[in-house]
């Protein structure tokens, strides 16, 4: 799953019980003063049980980080947002997001690089979620 070239994910989307059913993406295209346009949210993969939810980072914030639990299956999935200059110069990062999900499998929490802002998300599933890994593009302020 991924946003077109040209956006940044700016939340995510999904079904959620005791682990991760489905997950798609919310997208945005970045202004050039790093603002974000209307917010698009993408087709989900995985199935169609759970309590639907939705996560949005804070107006002018992109995702940075992908956080949560997982062993066989996705278990949990939160972010974390920051504002791109501020991310892009310091590495400063912004909102922790709620997370959705169970509270099996491990923690985990997969940051991209400062300057880096999160395009996509790898993945597999099959009924649920089983797994992820972020897909991490780098942004010229």
């Amino acid at each position: 799953m991924t946003c077109a070239q040209n956006e940044l994910v700016v939340g995510l989307r999904g079904r959620v019980d005791s682990t991760v059913g489905a997950l798609g993406l919310i997208c945005a295209r970045m202004l050039e003063n790093g603002t974000f346009t209307n917010h698009d949210e993408r087709p989900m993969i995985g199935g169609t049980t759970g309590e639907a939810f939705s996560s949005e980072c804070p107006q002018s914030e992109a995702v940075i980080a992908v956080r949560g639990r997982a062993a066989s299956t996705l278990d949990r999935i939160g972010v974390r947002c920051a504002r791109v200059r501020p991310w892009v110069q310091m590495g400063a990062p912004g909102s922790i997001e709620p997370s959705f999900g169970g509270t099996g499998g491990v923690p985990f929490t997969e940051t991209c690089p400062p300057g880096y802002f999160l395009q996509g998300l790898l993945g597999y599933a099959a009924g649920a979620v089983h797994s992820t890994q972020s897909l991490c593009v780098p942004i010229v302020t």
